[in-house]
């Protein structure tokens, strides 16, 4: 059963997905956070940090009902 996944992209990353900074997001039961993004249009090279409930999560690591996604950028600077 499908299951809802709150999105937050941090950073310049919602004109990458063309999304809302926050947004909710409906997930099969065995996505992934490769998944999720995948579904939001944000490529590997877009990620830096991805954390799940304040939890740093790996692309593979898969996303259950309620929780909270965190999506930030590569950082760059001199």
């Amino acid at each position: 059963m499908p299951h809802e996944v709150e999105i937050h992209l941090h950073g310049g990353l919602h004109k990458f997905a063309s999304r809302a900074r926050r947004s909710i997001l409906v997930a099969e039961n065995d996505a992934s956070v490769m998944d999720i993004c995948g579904r939001i249009c944000l490529s590997k090279k877009e990620i830096y940090l991805i954390k799940v409930d304040g939890t740093r999560a790996k692309l593979e690591d898969e996303i259950n009902d309620g929780e909270k996604v965190d999506i930030f950028p590569v950082f760059g600077g001199g």
